[in-house]
């Protein structure tokens, strides 16, 4: 009984002491049975809390690290150690001079000051390679100087922030401009319209050039926030025939400006939104034709290569220059702000453009040599 009883108490759960002999001997073995039978039972449902446990904190993006007074770390789920670095297996727990190594030096410091003021610490720190930026959120548990740190990758929060910042920004300036402009006319021409009626006519063909200007930036800025708040349908669509019908379309306007147009083009279908589709096709030409001059010519193609679609929209215009290309389809970039504002672009029409073809799966090139044109070349997937 003795030596089993032993057994029991070094950890082995399948060792029972006999029940028989004496009464009081039997009850005793009965007793020290029950005993390690529920030792047994809280052994398991330990077991099985902390694999609960760890699968909830593996399933977490936010990294969690408990970590005790001396600085090793007891414990560290998966996200933690994505965004922390591994931390050795041998090295937790450990309490050698160095057992804090684990930590940055910056979260250590934040545990610290936690610790010291006995409630909830937050920073955002810089770490890694590349860098990220993370919250962290670090607390003191229990009574024994333990403390656990929270950690919550929002590089791409701030990078989105950062971006909607640069946009109400750009927004606001070029808003400005037309609204400015506009406010400036109007005051002079209610002063012109009884002294100087030639004057006055002048003015209103500047109101009517920047309401236009004005009209197409919130157009283009209504358009750019539907296409990215919403999932229009997709059904098939003649990429060809929509082509046509967008070049058709500004017939008119391309004769104003004395360009020529050609369109080459076989039966292409693709599964996407016509509406969505024809917003890309018209925004791609009209690109072309504001930096092209009088006497040039523009090209459409469609196509099928490899079982993609491609539609093809080049020009002969004054081209873009080769560190600009990159940056062609941010919104309210321009290559030359000037011509741009003399022709009314807005510098929405490429990030629209890239939106859609994202949205379809697909992907949007720009290719240019500077004096003699560019050439934008869209590919679609094609159902199967």
């Amino acid at each position: 009984m003795n030596a089993a009883a032993a057994a029991i108490a070094d950890g082995d759960q399948e060792t029972r002491v006999p029940e028989d002999g004496p009464a009081d001997v039997a009850l005793l073995g009965t007793t020290v049975n029950r005993l390690a039978s529920d030792l047994r039972a809280r052994v398991d449902q330990a077991r099985e809390d902390r694999r609960t446990r760890d699968l909830v904190l593996a399933a977490m993006d936010e990294g969690v690290l408990l970590i005790a007074s001396g600085g090793e770390v007891r414990y560290a789920n998966p996200a933690a150690l994505r965004l922390v670095g591994r931390i050795a297996a041998e090295h937790r727990g450990s309490t050698g001079p160095d057992a804090g190594a684990y930590v940055p030096p910056s979260l250590r410091e934040l545990v610290e000051t936690a610790r010291e003021a006995g409630s909830v610490r937050e920073r955002e720190i810089e770490m890694g390679r590349p860098s990220r930026t993370v919250l962290a959120s670090s607390f003191p548990v229990g009574g024994e100087g333990l403390a656990l740190l929270v950690l919550r990758d929002v590089t791409e929060a701030r990078r989105v922030d950062s971006i909607r910042r640069d946009f109400v920004a750009a927004a606001s300036h070029e808003l400005k401009t037309p609204v400015a402009s506009i406010l400036a006319a109007s005051e002079t021409l209610s002063h012109a319209l009884d002294e100087d009626p030639e004057a006055a006519h002048r003015f209103v063909g500047h109101l009517l050039r920047d309401s236009e200007r004005l009209s197409r930036i919130v157009r283009d800025l209504l358009d750019l926030s539907r296409l990215e708040s919403e999932r229009a349908a997709f059904q098939p669509v003649l990429l060809d025939a929509l082509a046509r019908e967008e070049v058709d379309r500004i017939g008119e306007r391309l004769g104003d400006a004395a360009l020529s147009v050609e369109i080459e083009s076989v039966p292409v279908t693709v599964r996407g939104s016509g509406e969505d589709l024809a917003l890309l096709i018209s925004n791609l030409l009209d690109n072309a034709m504001r930096y092209t001059r009088p006497g040039g010519k523009i090209r459409v193609e469609v196509a099928q290569q490899n079982g993609d679609a491609r539609l093809i929209v080049s020009d002969t215009g004054i081209g873009i220059p080769s560190r600009d290309l990159p940056r062609v389809f941010e919104r309210f970039y321009r290559v030359d702000r000037a011509r741009s504002r003399d022709t009314g672009g807005t510098g929405l029409g490429l990030a629209i453009v890239k939106h859609v073809v994202e949205q379809h799966g697909g992907r949007v090139e720009a290719e240019s040599e500077l004096g003699r044109g560019s050439r934008f070349v869209v590919t679609l997937p094609t159902p199967a």
